[in-house]
């Protein structure tokens, strides 16, 4: 224990360290902060002296217990102090003398005073509550009240100074509260429900054996802690939930008939600007075709029926394949050779095409016609004689087909419409992720075609 102007400090000096335990002070029962002239009696009590009285703590209980002039101590000051005797009594000097008593042998007076609760506000706003208690009903706080302030006091005009009050609110603190002297007591922002708040005083705080008095308290449940709120709010949410949940199956379930719509129509697209693109090159194919068959009739008549054989086979393998969005690679080089046969025939040695193609890709698929449109292009557009020659190089190469030929433009063409490249490369952007790609330099124009 330690004496200051703060009051008594009670350290806990079992550690290396010695810890404050408590502070004993005017709040808590000191008359006065400022503490001199500490002595233990041989019972364990700690007993002290203050401006104005002198002060008795119990350590078992942290009761204190005040004498001053109504005990007839009088001319209280600091001069002197408090001694402990070996027979166990004490002797208090002051400036009007000393004197001398037994600690053990001052008598318990414990009378019962009235007490009342003299004040009760809710949010500073004074309740007239001692008609509405006295029929047993309860004193009612809203739900939006923040604080409720209570007084009280003991009617105990001889020694107001020797009144010791404690005090509890029923479903909320869970022991009694000592307050010293003090008359007041304050709770904020209380959950609903319903409490009891008492309060007890005495003049011996060793003896709390005293009546209480009491007050009944409702606090008023917010509404949205209310079960039926909980109960509605769950049963909108869930609501709400299953009916975000609806919409968005909804909406995922039209987002996927318009991009499949949107596919639809984008590979008939394709598909027709194809087939359009087909029907452009067969006439022109053919056309040729006639006119080279016409010439062959009238001098080499063997070869003639050979060309015409092999024009029957390529029309054979374009009605055969114009159902099919895709066939194996494999088939359309077995057609497009006998294609070029077709042309080799009309072009002689100004005609040359050469193979490389990886057999692992023979089962990979490819748009039919491709190969057909692709050299037919080549053709459409390069000068071919036999002193410079068009070569068209075919062959695989990551899992591409590529299909690349020298370039001796022609100044004029005179069916060309510009649309066929794009178009076939606008099939392919239906069918795959990989891009049909166009290149050109000064000596060669290459295409290349994913293998599907």
């Amino acid at each position: 224990m330690e004496c200051s102007n703060g009051g008594l400090y009670y350290f806990d000096t079992h550690g290396a360290i010695p810890k404050l335990k408590k502070n004993f002070n005017s709040d808590n029962g000191l008359r006065g902060d400022a503490t001199a002239y500490m002595q233990e009696d041989n019972i364990g009590n700690m007993w002290c002296v203050t401006p104005s009285a002198l002060c008795k703590l119990n350590l078992k209980t942290g009761v204190i217990t005040t004498f001053g002039k109504l005990d007839g101590i009088k001319n209280f000051n600091w001069i002197g102090g408090i001694f402990l005797f070996a027979d166990g009594k004490m002797c208090l000097i002051t400036q009007g003398g000393y004197y001398l008593f037994d600690p053990q042998a001052i008598e318990k007076k414990n009378k019962t005073v009235p007490l009342v609760i003299s004040s009760l506000k809710i949010d500073d706003e004074e309740q007239y509550f001692e008609n509405r208690t006295a029929h047993g009903d309860k004193v009612i706080v809203s739900a939006g009240a923040n604080v409720i302030s209570l007084e009280f006091a003991a009617l105990d005009f001889s020694r107001p100074d020797k009144e010791q009050y404690a005090y509890m609110l029923e479903g909320f603190d869970k022991n009694w509260v000592m307050a010293g002297q003090r008359r007041y007591a304050e709770y904020s922002n209380l959950p609903g429900g319903d409490y009891v708040f008492k309060v007890k005083a005495t003049t011996t705080p060793d003896d709390w054996n005293v009546p209480s008095v009491e007050i009944p308290i409702h606090v008023d449940q917010p509404f949205y802690k209310t079960w039926w709120f909980i109960l509605v709010a769950f049963a909108v949410s869930v609501v709400s939930l299953y009916s975000f949940y609806r919409y968005r199956v909804e909406k995922h379930r039209q987002i996927l008939q318009l991009e499949m719509k949107a596919q639809r129509l984008e590979k008939e697209k394709a598909l027709a600007m194809y087939e359009n693109l087909k029907q452009q090159l067969n006439p022109h194919f053919l056309f040729n075709s006639l006119t080279s068959l016409s010439s062959l009739i009238k001098f080499n008549p063997k070869i003639a029926g050979e060309f015409l054989d092999s024009l029957s086979r390529t029309y054979r393998y374009i009605l055969k394949s114009r159902d099919h969005e895709t066939v194996p690679l494999c088939e359309e080089i077995k057609f497009v050779q006998t294609f070029i046969h077709l042309q080799q025939t009309r072009f002689n040695k100004g005609f040359e095409v050469n193979f490389a193609i990886d057999e692992t890709y023979n089962q990979s698929k490819i748009v039919p016609v491709t190969l057909q449109n692709l050299i037919e292009n080549a053709i459409k557009h390069n000068v071919i004689d036999d002193e410079s020659p068009l070569q068209i190089d075919i062959f695989t190469e990551n899992e591409y087909l590529v299909v690349k030929n020298n370039l001796q433009k022609k100044n004029f063409v005179e069916t060309s419409n510009k649309q066929g490249l794009t178009n076939l490369k606008s099939l392919y952007r239906y069918l795959t992720g990989k891009p049909v790609t166009i290149t050109e330099d000064e000596k060669y124009f290459c295409v290349k075609i994913p293998l599907l």
